[in-house]
């Protein structure tokens, strides 16, 4: 069975050699809320994630990656790229002794 993956859109004014290079891809990597602004139109929950988020999590994606997600919300590769506010709350395995082994 032969596999058909949709092809990602590259940008007109991005050369077929930097879009392809994965060095050129890290450099041009979308970092910050603004980056992703100007891709994205975000949810007020995103924008706020992205601001309680930073300070936390470091937060980064290629272009390639960010031009196969899908501008609506519920996209399943653009909830993979997002700040989620849940992953802001403390649980289990953040804990330095999560299983009370060290008394």
């Amino acid at each position: 069975m032969k596999m058909h993956f949709r092809r990602a859109d590259k940008p007109a004014s991005i050369s077929d050699s930097d879009w392809q290079s994965w060095g050129w891809q890290l450099r041009a990597s979308l970092k910050s809320l603004s980056d992703f602004e100007k891709h994205f139109e975000l949810t007020s929950e995103e924008r706020a994630a992205f601001q309680e988020g930073s300070e936390v999590f470091n937060i980064r994606t290629t272009p390639y990656y960010a031009s196969l997600a899908r501008p609506v919300s519920m996209d399943p590769i653009r909830k993979i790229m997002m700040p989620n506010a849940l992953e802001l709350a403390p649980a289990a395995q953040s804990m330095l002794d999560p299983l009370g082994e060290r008394k």
